[in-house]
């Protein structure tokens, strides 16, 4: 220590300790414990998370347009997102009674098809963080994921038919993939969507 100016020299090491304290804090919160031996970033996880969304809004897209001759293949594609698991339920409101229906997931993408809208659109946005993220027996890992879900309709001449917007309360499993590659350890993750609950913004 400093003789010189021993006050300045424990100020100066106290603040570059709690320093290296916030910088820890900040990288822990960064990143997904998965379990002990597995820590994915989470900026990695939360962008497969917004791709798979933006791909179901895609393929719901397809299936209410039509406009592709092989627009029923959108639901074949779709269920790929929910690990083709036809136990997956989706909570559907209902602006005119206020009622709640809960449907499978393949039956909600067949009713989504016969909607009379010309064309739609829908996104998603405000992401949470995936929380209480757990391991399975089978050894993936799940979790819960909230994000606002806007749906708008519109007839052939562009005039919106039908507006809500609703928060989706999703389940989500992640599953790891370890293996060799260049003699290193890697590991691979895929996300899947699980049950989809809805409650009104």
């Amino acid at each position: 220590m400093n003789k010189k100016y021993p006050l300045l020299t424990a100020l100066l090491l106290a603040l570059s300790l709690l320093s290296a304290s916030a910088n820890a804090q900040t990288a822990t919160e960064k990143d997904y414990q998965m379990e002990y031996k597995h820590t994915m970033k989470k900026a990695y996880i939360d962008s497969v998370l917004e791709t798979k969304t933006k791909l179901l809004q895609g393929y719901l897209n397809t299936l209410v347009e039509k406009k592709q001759p092989d627009y029923a293949k959108a639901i074949i594609k779709a269920m790929v997102l929910f690990n083709n698991d036809e136990s997956k339920l989706i909570s559907v409101t209902s602006k005119k009674t206020g009622k709640t229906t809960v449907k499978p997931i393949r039956t909600y993408l067949r009713d989504v098809a016969k909607l009379p809208y010309k064309s739609i659109n829908i996104s998603y946005r405000n992401y949470s963080a995936i929380e209480n993220i757990r391991k399975q027996p089978d050894g993936t890992f799940r979790g819960a994921v909230v994000f606002d879900q806007e749906f708008i309709g519109f007839d052939k001449e562009g005039k919106p038919l039908y507006h809500d917007e609703v928060r989706r309360n999703t389940e989500v499993t992640i599953k790891l993939k370890e293996y060799m590659k260049d003699d290193k350890h890697t590991v691979d993750m895929d996300i899947f969507f699980g049950n989809l609950g809805v409650t009104e913004l």
